[in-house]
């Protein structure tokens, strides 16, 4: 990785990309916005740390452009009688205009031609503080001092290796540096889902995100991987809802892979998700057992009736139904 001082200009931040923060927002309220910014306007300190950031594709270049072209309009259209915010600095307050915000923006952002200067990289992480330094360059102006113009980068350039971007992305989060919001669960799980979609394994999970823990990397993934196999249940996106109730606690990895490996029905991962900690729930015999059972019985008529449940087809049985009574009693005059 190469490490630099880059103009704070070239750095852009797309919060789409911000895997660690895809539920919940970027801060808790606006008393944690404050909280930050107050934290930034000295200063980029060393405890602030580097920016991880990538490097911008031509299109994701010209995105970039369009975006802070258009968000300078917006900051263009204020207006005197526009309600200004009120900023918590310290022991007092500081308020701000969007046409002041228009002016730190114009600092920051625009060449000698008063044209966009076009960034080059991405911000992998610090995304919060790098979202607070239009308002933190504002109070710093309003206050007669410079705007910070230059920050510590560390670049990366991922290429297609999404899974890295995104690793690091949530590590940051997870480790809680400096101006880092903690991640929460419903947070946590909805980034590991991203990962996982991009194919991160088991042991990415355990080597990279969980410390080498492998009971809960073996958590995570199986409930991945049961979130990924029944979508019409949205059990991640329901965990991820403050609202909902559901958590990833009850996911015992053991009974979600029994689920998994006996292609348990949507009705029967409904029912576990009701009450996954069922002491009496009946446990099912794994489909290779199931298997090799229709492959060694040597009665024909369970052969058939195992196949008939690994192939979800009853047609193979129906001869048998035809003569159940004739069935019944012969096999109760053999075993009683």
């Amino acid at each position: 990785m190469d490490i630099l001082v880059e103009q704070l200009a070239k750095i852009i931040w797309d919060n789409t990309k911000n895997t660690s923060r895809l539920v919940g927002g970027l801060f808790k309220d606006t008393a944690d916005e404050h909280k930050l910014i107050s934290l930034v306007v000295p200063g980029w300190k060393f405890g602030l740390g580097r920016v991880l950031a990538t490097l911008l594709t031509e299109e994701e270049q010209k995105t970039a452009v369009a975006t802070l072209e258009a968000q300078l309009k917006d900051l263009r259209s204020g207006k005197l009688s526009d309600e200004p915010e009120e900023i918590k600095l310290g022991d007092g307050k500081v308020s701000i205009s969007k046409s002041e915000m228009a002016q730190a923006f114009e600092a920051i952002h625009l060449d000698k031609k008063g044209k966009i200067i076009v960034p080059k990289y991405r911000g992998v992480t610090c995304y919060r503080r790098g979202n607070s330094l239009l308002k933190v360059n504002t109070i710093r102006m309003k206050q007669g001092m410079d705007p910070i113009t230059e920050l510590p980068i560390e670049v990366n350039n991922y290429g297609d290796n999404v899974v890295d971007e995104m690793r690091d992305n949530l590590l940051e989060n997870i480790k809680k540096n400096a101006g880092a919001r903690g991640v929460n669960n419903g947070a946590l799980v909805v980034a590991l889902r991203e990962m996982f979609r991009f194919g991160a394994s088991e042991s990415r999970f355990q080597k990279e995100i969980f410390d080498n823990k492998r009971g809960a990397a073996q958590k995570y993934h199986t409930l991945c991987q049961l979130d990924k196999a029944y979508p019409e249940l949205h059990i991640i996106d329901r965990i991820a809802d403050p609202n909902d109730g559901l958590t990833s606690k009850p996911f015992d990895k053991e009974k979600v892979r029994n689920l998994l490996d006996n292609g348990a029905s949507t009705e029967e991962v409904q029912a576990f998700i009701a009450a996954p900690n069922a002491k009496n729930a009946p446990k099912i015999m794994a489909k290779k057992d199931i298997k090799a059972l229709a492959e060694q019985t040597p009665v024909k008529v369970g052969e058939d009736f195992l196949q008939a449940v690994l192939k979800n087809d009853i047609n193979g049985i129906a001869k048998y139904v035809a003569h159940a009574d004739e069935i019944n009693a012969a096999v109760a005059e053999i075993v009683g």
